[in-house]
């Protein structure tokens, strides 16, 4: 503990680790927010006013027609169902998966259970970003 608890009990400087934890909270928050918030007023932005003015907020007022063109003419609905069933497949594939593995390598006990678990444990410990290059040098090879 970096604050022993006699200074703890200074009200000084509880008050000032209390509002320090605060800002830094609200920093975090801000600075998590920030990329969606700015996503979504892009959104609504005209083309026209993202381009020549990109920091302003709404320099010609918000362009709400964005929203009816993107749902209607490019479908986004259509592609948001589908990244939904294709996540929600993917989900129960996975709980199928890691539920009958867990139940064989727990109460089963197949006599290779030591391996197979150290194997399953490797495979956790490498991120899925690793493999976004192999398989761009795959894909773009085989074009």
């Amino acid at each position: 503990m970096l604050i022993s608890a006699a200074e703890w009990r200074r009200r000084r400087l509880r008050y000032t680790v209390g509002s320090l934890q605060g800002l830094l909270l609200l920093a975090l928050v801000a600075f998590g927010l920030g990329p969606i918030l700015w996503l979504a007023k892009s959104a609504i932005s005209p083309t026209r006013d993202t381009l020549s003015h990109p920091m302003a907020v709404f320099p010609h007022g918000p362009a709400w027609s964005n929203v009816h063109q993107a749902w209607s003419t490019v479908q986004i609905g259509h592609y948001f169902w589908n990244t939904v069933l294709l996540a929600a497949g993917s989900w129960l594939s996975q709980i199928l998966v890691a539920t009958t593995a867990g139940f064989a390598l727990s109460v089963l006990r197949p006599k290779y259970a030591k391996v197979l678990s150290a194997l399953l444990l490797t495979t956790l410990f490498v991120p899925v970003v690793v493999l976004l290059v192999p398989l761009y040098v795959r894909s773009s090879t085989h074009r």
